[in-house]
């Protein structure tokens, strides 16, 4: 009887040290959005959208005539379900003599206003809202994803 009880007394303190020496996971939750994308079709600018793991968000614009022209965006995002949040904190535009002008903005800027997305196989489709003409106007944006190769 003894050798019982000091038996299951031994492997309930193992068990207990198993569990307690147990890694714990400290990985992020699954991002969907999370990556570069480019716009598609191609319009008169390109553009190119990179989602980071930390919140972290930069648009790249370059004009299909002129390549020397480039619009960097810098921000912060949020996406919570399908609901999308791009602030827009910095603006880097790149002059036609090469030099390039920091702009800190102000106040954020929301650059998809109301905006929600979806992701169907590769393709991100972001529908938000634009103000050509100071009314409001559904619009919808879509991007290929670009797949690193490692």
């Amino acid at each position: 009887m003894k050798k019982t009880l000091k038996l299951v007394s031994l492997l309930f303190i193992s068990s207990l040290f198993i569990f307690a020496c147990k890694k714990k996971n400290n990985e992020a939750p699954y991002n969907p959005i999370k990556g570069a994308w480019v716009e598609t079709p191609q319009q008169t600018y390109n553009r190119k959208i990179v989602f980071n793991d930390n919140g972290k968000f930069t648009m790249y614009m370059t004009n299909t005539i002129d390549a020397n022209y480039l619009v960097t965006l810098n921000g912060t995002y949020t996406a919570q379900g399908e609901n999308l949040t791009v602030n827009i904190t910095e603006e880097w535009v790149k002059q036609s003599n090469g030099t390039v002008v920091k702009t800190q903005l102000p106040q954020q800027y929301n650059l998809f206003e109301k905006g929600t997305f979806n992701i169907s196989n590769t393709v991100l489709t972001i529908n938000y809202l634009t103000y050509p003409a100071d009314a409001p106007v559904k619009t919808l944006a879509k991007f290929n994803k670009i797949l690193a190769i490692d």
